[in-house]
């Protein structure tokens, strides 16, 4: 019962009621008592004083004592100056004469003063009165009242049965409108704890009817506020929670999202129908066995505690199809962290790309020996042709464009070898000042011809990095070709090198025309050819920077560039460095 608001208003209304009929009640009765008292106190004094001035005309003694006892409702004792009683009051049988009194009242009236006290007889109690008899200016006695109180004690015992009465009636009625006014304040609360478990089972129908009293209406008002917001927010939800569901369902990629523990989370109906099972089965259960163990969740417990984003390729146990998945953490409000993956079927996409490099690995190599030939022919007829004859200048772009035919047939091997992971690097510990030497000295003819100068400035020692020295070599020519290509006469060509706390860099830079910041993101895409009728005119393929790229991402490296137009150009790529052990 304490535990409820209405029965601790019960029992603050009665403890009230108790407490103010205790209080009145002793208020009361201590008032009356001493009332009374006061009022007897004061007849018996002003009897005391009237019967003083009776020592003077009688003898002290009983018929003085028995005189006045008619006048007063109380026991008169006469006593001498010693304290002896010499007078009696009552029957001859009660009567107490010779007997001493004493004490502090008979002092007291001894010593002249009027005195009285409380007292106890015959168990009830008693009010003492003593007031001093004189004769021509001299105590010569006293007289001593005895009055009983019984009929006080039983009007107060009378009293007290009517206020305990009277309380215990208060207590049943306080006890009643206690419980009622208790009733109609909990009422409302009762109200509204019922409509909050409705809304709570999702109910967001019920509302509160207001009424007085005021804050009890403005509870209700506020909370029928409160329930429409609410009700306007979960449809919200629920909205959501549909577009949601139907994105999920439309999209042929894999999701899978779990927490840190490897609960998952969310999963979308494509990924439960491989699995075999509905969304609902999956969703707050740990991984499928035919997922636990794969790589797949290794990738994504890693992510879920690295924070980074991963994509890898895999396959699912007991399936033979290729998925390219992109698996990125996450983190809820609630400090809650994990993973989620999308698997995209890249199966033919895979058997397409292999396709392609197969074909452009046969065309590749069928174009070589047609190529070469036409090639053979054509030196052979520039040397039974005049010098100066149209048909000599005419077999001449005959040769100029079959060298860039083979130069493209060239990249698309090489590309297709790296793309088919064909691309075996032979690495050895080498310093690259020599190989940027060697490509700088087998350019300078070509830089010479174009009126470019082309030189090298290289520390006194490199650090020696792990690399297949024939591909590094292509690299560098590819960049400085490249340069030459690109550096109108007068200009310059510098190949430098500088060795960071963890790698090599290399940097070509020229003084050529640049590259505008547009194509920049481009640059290193295969076929993308800045000024396409330059890059033909020039002989260029559009592989050349593609080739650089994947030669360097083989070794571990990072290819950039810095460019400005009509200024000049910087590309660069750096190698790990190989620290002793």
């Amino acid at each position: 019962m304490l535990r409820s608001i209405r029965g601790r208003l019960t029992i603050s209304y009665v403890a009230l009621v108790i407490l103010t009929v205790s209080l009145l009640g002793t208020f009361l009765v201590q008032s009356l008592n001493y009332y009374q008292i006061r009022e007897v106190k004061a007849q018996l004094k002003a009897h005391a004083r009237v019967f003083s001035h009776y020592a003077e005309l009688s003898f002290l003694g009983n018929a003085l004592a028995q005189r006045f006892g008619q006048d007063v409702n109380a026991k008169v004792w006469i006593l001498d100056a010693q304290g002896v009683v010499v007078g009696d009051s009552r029957l001859p049988q009660e009567r107490t004469l010779g007997e001493i009194v004493s004490g502090p009242l008979v002092e007291q009236a001894l010593g002249g003063e009027i005195s009285s006290e409380l007292g106890w007889q015959d168990g009830s109690r008693v009010l003492y009165v003593a007031a001093p008899l004189t004769a021509q200016g001299q105590v010569v006695g006293l007289v001593h009242l005895t009055s009983s109180l019984a009929d006080l004690d039983a009007a107060l015992r009378v009293t007290k049965n009517f206020i305990i009465l009277g309380g215990a009636l208060a207590l049943i009625l306080a006890l009643l409108l206690g419980t009622l006014l208790a009733g109609n304040i909990t009422k409302p609360l009762a109200e509204v704890t019922a409509v909050s478990r409705q809304l709570a089972q999702g109910d967001f129908s019920p509302r509160l009817t207001p009424r007085p009293p005021t804050e009890v209406e403005e509870l209700s008002v506020a909370f029928n506020y409160l329930t429409e917001r609410l009700a306007a927010t979960m449809r919200s939800i629920k909205e959501e929670q549909l577009k949601l569901y139907t994105v999920l369902s439309s999209i042929e990629d894999l999701l899978l999202a779990v927490d840190e523990t490897g609960t998952v989370v969310l999963v979308n109906p494509a990924l439960a129908a491989v699995m075999g099972s509905q969304d609902t089965d999956l969703i707050g259960r740990p991984l499928p066995p035919v997922i636990k163990d794969s790589e797949l969740a290794r990738a994504l417990h890693e992510a879920g505690h690295s924070a980074q984003i991963r994509k890898i390729e895999v396959t699912l146990p007991g399936s033979d199809v290729l998925y390219r998945a992109q698996i990125t953490p996450w983190d809820s409000l609630s400090g809650q962290r994990g993973a989620v993956a999308v698997l995209r079927d890249i199966s033919d996409l895979k058997r397409l790309a292999e396709s392609r490099l197969e074909f452009l690995a046969n065309v590749s190599h069928e174009l070589r020996t047609p190529l070469t030939s036409i090639k053979g022919f054509a030196v052979t007829l520039q040397d039974e042709l005049a010098a100066n004859s149209t048909a000599r200048r005419y077999v001449k772009i005959i040769e100029q464009e079959t060298d860039r035919l083979s130069r493209l047939v060239a990249d698309v091997l090489d590309l297709s070898k790296i793309d088919a992971r064909e691309l075996t690097l032979d690495l050895r510990l080498l310093d690259l000042s020599g190989l940027i030497i060697q490509a700088v000295e087998q350019l300078m003819p070509r830089a010479a011809a174009g009126q470019v100068k082309l030189s090298y400035r290289l520390p006194a020692t490199l650090p020696p990095v792990l690399s297949d020295p024939d591909q590094i070599q292509q690299v560098l020519l590819n960049l400085i070709d490249n340069a030459i290509k690109y550096t109108p006469p007068g200009g310059e060509i510098t190949v430098s090198a500088r060795a960071g706390k963890k790698q090599i860099e290399v940097a070509v830079a020229d003084t050529g025309v640049g590259i505008p910041a547009a194509d920049l993101p481009h640059l290193f895409d295969r076929f993308h050819r800045v000024d396409k009728a330059r890059s033909r005119a020039l002989g260029g393929t559009g592989l050349g920077l593609a080739i650089v790229k994947d030669i360097i991402s083989e070794h571990g490296g990072t290819v950039s560039v810095d460019s400005e137009p009509n200024v000049g150009s910087k590309f660069s790529f750096t190698l790990p460095r190989v620290h002793p052990s």
